[in-house]
């Protein structure tokens, strides 16, 4: 027996024009992590979370402009499956997401919990970026650090270094340590998601995840426009720098 997770997203856009950023690398690179797509039903996919974390998979569904599904592990004891759905909705098209494949045991209720917990704010990035940048390239900017205690715990530490008070939705926030400004568009208790002015126009969000403590903490950028790369190569060195530098790795 297996768990799987089910969630949907009301996003802008025709069933074709949302497929294109659902299934396709440089659309799953706009809202997700960087990736690349070979697109046909048993053709590679890999997802990189970062230096030396790549995913690799097999896409085992594809039905433009409906269906996009692909597996990963296959043959190991952490095997998952992931099936995207698409259909025309009232005001666009909705996506539904089905990840599936979770087993039982503290090691499988860990990753659930996590993905559980991970996976709608990655929907409101996508939801985000087909109602801002439709269609538009996008260099992302992913970075992470083990910030000791609680997601709660680190949330609150990292945004007490960066002189920030927990914003609420609408809010502007300045996080000049990092150089970003923009209007938070989503809050939770340990993550802020930022519809981004400053560095460059884009989407931002910062996130504490894990079961315990330490937590294990992100900030993500995603950046449109012309200077897009320069700026998420940027960013990605700075952020990755003062979390290093206020956070430093334990031994």
């Amino acid at each position: 027996m297996t768990r799987a997770i089910r969630l949907e997203v009301d996003v802008p856009g025709t069933p074709e024009e949302v497929w294109a950023t659902v299934a396709t690398g440089p659309g799953i690179t706009s809202w997700f992590v960087p990736a690349t797509v070979e697109e046909r039903e048993g053709g590679a996919i890999t997802m990189h979370f970062g230096e030396g974390m790549d995913e690799a998979g097999t896409v085992t569904g594809w039905e433009p402009p409906r269906r996009f599904a692909y597996a990963t592990g296959a043959g190991t004891e952490r095997a998952l499956e992931y099936e995207w759905l698409i259909e025309p909705g009232d005001a666009g098209s909705r996506v539904a997401l089905v990840n599936s494949g979770f087993g039982e045991g503290a090691d499988w209720d860990r990753d659930y919990d996590g993905m559980a917990g991970g996976w709608p704010l990655f929907l409101e990035n996508l939801r985000l970026v087909r109602a801002n940048f439709p269609g538009e390239a996008c260099a992302a900017a992913p970075v992470s650090a083990v910030v000791p205690g609680t997601p709660v715990e680190a949330y609150a530490a990292v945004l007490e270094a960066l002189g920030a008070q927990p914003p609420a939705v609408g809010d502007e926030v300045w996080l000049a340590e990092l150089g970003v400004n923009g209007r938070a568009e989503r809050v939770g208790p340990a993550t802020v998601t930022l519809l981004l002015e400053q560095p460059a126009p884009g989407i931002a969000f910062l996130a504490a995840e894990g079961s315990g403590s330490p937590a294990y903490v992100s900030v993500y950028g995603y950046f449109f426009g012309p200077e897009a790369e320069a700026v998420a190569e940027q960013a990605a060195a700075r952020w990755s720098a003062w979390l290093v530098g206020r956070f430093p790795p334990e031994g």
